[in-house]
């Protein structure tokens, strides 16, 4: 995600307009715009010894004369100032480059020039502005570089001949007719912005001037920079404002940021009037081929706004989960088969578009197949959608999507979100809200995630519509729920696990059986995400948060799960930080956008209802139930057709670089609002459920953590702290060692260390009976998950659906249990155990008060980790102190 910065507001005639720094890349984008000429700037700040720059104009045409494609050619003849054809390249290459380049666009023409550093940069910078804003336009430019007709009576120039070359290929012919058949009249969509033929021959010099006059100017043009600038955004700002701005106030063009009468193009004019596609439509066009054994196909959809970031990226990632290899679903229905019936399917996106469209390119497809290609695609994609999504193949792609855009900035850093900036130039905000949302793409992967707690929050509070029709108010829920149920909860994960999943639970009478089930599929599919209950759900997160960004051992679990997991792990993106900044930014824009708010809601229900991805669990005395299995069939049959179940997500999928192999890195977070410190460090542990190592692991674990036993004795016992443990993550594949409310972390950990080390060596005995001991305190807890009927049913559910293990998995690990010896003890704390006190193989997260941030700093920094120290303002002047009590701990270990 993108976090806001605090900067001076103004800087000379510029107002700061955006500025923000982006989570995963080092880089910081800042936008501003003069207040004179109306001129935008957009900085994209980064290492890197090249600095590009991109000079933009919104260019919008209604007919096919090809005046943004021509100006892209006779800017570069000269300008009013510097009169010298090529001077422009001139100076690029004395400034470092290898010149210059443009292209035209749908709705933008763009300049480009890259250099070497920032003199050449800036040096050339005015030049390059001049010849865009005032370029000669001469009669000779336009012969050679348009039109004209040569000495053998034919039709030449260098615009005439590019479109010449491609007017008339199948690609171009079907663009264009698909151009004037989805947008209206009057439409800059449906042009020809190269310029047809039969237009170029009639185009003049005239119309040419009229044009640039038009749209060539300040409040028209964005110049984006990507690169370092030696000295800073600053100097930048001062070159356009002092050797670009005087040429503009020389030509009266100093009118501000938008001139009485102007209308920004595609936005304010008729080409924004673009609505759905009232009907299937289907024509053809015939080209000019001698072989007519096989053709082409485009078919296009109306595709989401340009703003919906998040469902265009969904549309994107979908194109390539259905044609991006030989496993594809539409590659293997008409590619990979003995007589194919084409060569190649195509998703795009056109995003030079108020709404975007979705084109979908066939090639070489039999002629006798041509005409009804449209619906065997159009069956394949309904049965797709019927039989679900393969969530392997899906994970995969997501994954490695997000490889590739990791790649990309490693190679081209900001330079990569050039084209995203002209976009927003186009089409975004003009206050600059939605350029940190574009720009963020990697946030467009991660399921949306930073909503779930707000969805968790809403989900028996909203109004539903019943399967039946009826409909009923968030109040009548309420009441209905609370009368046919004993109990019911959502929540995320599974008894502390599976933080990936989402569990939703019912508890009824055995006569309410049936009712609990409706229940179910009413609240799942019928919830109505409506502004005023999500604003009120919304809302008390938002009055929650200081009261929880106060609790340290809150914000030592969001710290650590941003440290050792990435953002695609759910309980990272839930976690106490990142909803900090998130929750407020939510409100926010359920007041300003309450219909994307809702969608997103709605895009999250769709993905948990995916039918591969939903378990069920009955528990309770099924065998007296009449009818135990029908009800499921009659409630849900329709929205979950058959087919295989994706695997369970697991939580080591999501870990970091760092949570894969944990090394030297440290945290320190001074909290003002305690006194003591909270820490966590972390190593590699055993990974899977049935690990052959885990029964001697999991002994081990309770010998450590028992009352009265080592850690006890060490660290609460001398007062170090208040509690002490290790903790066993099979799941992420993670092993901890803890501390609750320390007075003197350092030697608390220095004892822990040396209360291990002096178990492997011998100098500190293992005794018998403290080994009996744990492996008793472990049978009991064994008995105790199970004591009920409804935990013994849970836990059966959990050990056959989600660890795939045998359903009585915890009975068959006693026998093992009692089987761990002394010795397989010993060589599981020096194996396991040990690595959590070796800075070259843990990480480590401490919260502690600022008084004592500097002195852990440096005994940390002193045992080898590389410490970063952050602050953590809690936003209230008081502190609050903690009791000595431990009722504010969760976990069981705290109490020891």
């Amino acid at each position: 995600m993108a976090s806001s910065l605090q900067q001076p507001q103004r800087h000379g005639n510029f107002d700061l307009v955006r500025k923000f720094k982006l989570d995963f890349a080092d880089i910081e984008v800042s936008k501003w715009k003069s207040r004179v000429s109306g001129l935008s700037v957009v900085h994209l700040d980064y290492d890197a010894p090249i600095v590009n720059g991109y000079f933009v104009v919104a260019t919008e045409i209604f007919d096919d004369t090809g005046c943004p494609h021509t100006l892209e050619h006779l800017v570069f003849m000269g300008s009013e100032k510097y009169p010298y054809k090529g001077i422009i390249d001139h100076f690029a290459n004395r400034g470092f480059s290898n010149g210059t380049n443009a292209w035209t666009d749908t709705d933008h023409t763009a300049y480009t020039v890259s250099t070497a550093g920032e003199q050449g940069f800036l040096q050339i910078l005015p030049i390059y502005v001049d010849h865009v804003l005032y370029p000669t336009l001469t009669k000779a430019g336009f012969v050679t570089e348009v039109h004209h007709i040569n000495g053998n009576g034919e039709d030449s120039g260098v615009v005439y001949s590019e479109m010449q070359g491609r007017e008339n290929t199948p690609g171009d012919l079907m663009a264009l007719r698909m151009q004037r058949l989805i947008n209206p009249p009057g439409s800059a969509y449906r042009s020809e912005t190269g310029g047809l033929m039969e237009a170029l021959r009639a185009l003049t010099i005239e119309q040419i001037r009229k044009y640039h006059h038009t749209y060539y100017v300040p409040h028209n043009f964005t110049l984006i920079v990507a690169g370092k600038l030696a000295s800073g955004t600053g100097s930048l700002l001062d070159v356009v404002q002092n050797k670009v701005e005087p040429s503009v106030v020389e030509h009266e063009q100093n009118k501000g940021p938008r001139p009485l009468g102007w209308k920004r193009p595609f936005v304010e004019t008729d080409s924004a009037r673009r609505g759905p596609i009232p009907s299937i439509i289907k024509d053809d066009v015939e080209f000019p081929e001698q072989d007519e054994s096989v053709g082409e196909v485009q078919i296009n959809f109306m595709g989401p706004p340009s703003n919906a970031f998040l469902e265009r990226k969904a549309i994107e990632i979908l194109g390539t989960y259905l044609t991006s290899s030989p496993v594809a679903p539409l590659n293997k229905e008409f590619i990979e088969i003995d007589t194919p019936l084409c060569t190649y399917i195509y998703f795009s996106e056109n995003t030079a578009a108020t709404l975007c469209d979705i084109p979908i390119y066939i090639s070489s497809i039999p002629t006798e197949h041509l005409d009804d290609f449209d619906l065997k695609l159009r069956a394949s994609l309904q049965r797709i959608a019927g039989e679900g999504i393969d969530m392997d193949r899906m994970t995969m792609i997501l994954n490695r999507d997000e490889r590739q855009l990791l790649s990309k900035l490693e190679s081209a850093q900001g330079d990569a979100f050039s084209g995203t900036v002209i976009t927003d130039f186009l089409y975004g905000a003009e206050d600059g809200s939605e350029l940190s949302t574009s720009v963020d793409e990697i946030s467009q992967y991660n399921e949306l995630r930073k909503y779930i707690l707000t969805y968790l929050s809403a989900f028996f509070s909203l109004p539903v519509t019943r399967a039946s029709g009826e409909h009923l108010s968030h109040e009548e829920v309420v009441h209905k729920l609370d009368d046919d149920t004993v109990h019911y909860q959502a929540s995320l994960g599974v008894n502390d696990i599976f933080s990936e999943t989402l569990r939703v639970g019912i508890k009824v009478n055995a006569a309410n059986y049936e009712t609990a089930i409706a229940w179910l599929r009413d609240l799942i599919y019928g919830g109505e995400f409506t502004k005023e209950r999500l604003q009120v759900n919304i809302a008390k997160m938002q009055q929650s948060l200081p009261e929880m960004r106060r609790d340290g051992s809150t914000v030592l679990s969001s710290v650590s799960a941003n440290l050792l997991y990435d953002e695609s792990s759910t309980s990272r993106a839930g976690g106490i930080l990142p909803q900090s900044d998130f929750i407020p930014r939510l409100a926010e824009e359920l007041q300003n956008s309450p219909d994307k708010v809702i969608k997103d809601f709605e895009a999250i229900r769709e993905h948990m209802t995916t039918p591969s991805g939903i378990r069920f669990s009955v528990t309770g005395n099924v065998l007296k139930l009449e009818q135990p299995r029908s009800p499921w069939a009659k409630h849900f049959q329709n929205l979950l057709p058959q087919g295989p179940l994706a695997p369970i997500p697991y939580a080591h999928e999501t870990l970091s670089t760092l949570g894969k192999q944990p090394s030297k890195k440290a945290v320190v977070v001074s909290l003002p609002s305690i006194e003591s410190s909270y820490v966590t460090h972390s190593t590699k542990g055993l990974q899977g459920f049935d690990h052959p190592d885990y029964p001697a692991l999991r002994v081990t674990s309770e010998v450590l953590n028992a009352t009265e036993s080592y850690l006890w004795r060490y660290i609460r016992g001398s007062g170090l702290a208040y509690g002490a443990y290790v903790s066993t993550d099979l799941e992420a594949g993670l092993l901890s060692f803890s501390l609750y409310r320390s007075s003197n972390s350092l030697e608390a950990f220095n004892q822990a260390r040396s209360v291990l080390q002096g178990l492997v060596d011998g100098t500190i005995e293992l005794d018998d009976t403290t080994l009996d001991a744990a492996k008793s305190s472990i049978v009991f807890g064994v008995a105790k998950g199970a004591s009920s009927p409804g935990r013994a049913g849970l836990l059966s559910f959990i050990n056959q659906a989600l660890k795939g293990v045998p359903q009585n998995f915890n009975v068959e690990l006693l026998e093992r249990f009692q089987a761990v010896t002394k010795e397989d003890v010993l060589t599981s704390l020096k194996q396991h155990f040990l690595p959590l006190f070796d800075p070259s193989s843990s990480v480590a997260v401490v919260v502690t008060a600022p008084a004592k941030a500097a002195e852990i700093n440096e005994g940390l920094t002193k045992a080898g980790f590389d410490v970063e120290q952050r602050t953590l303002d809690v936003g209230v002047d008081d502190s609050e102190y903690e009791s000595a009590s431990g009722s504010e701990c969760d976990s069981d270990e705290c109490h020891h």
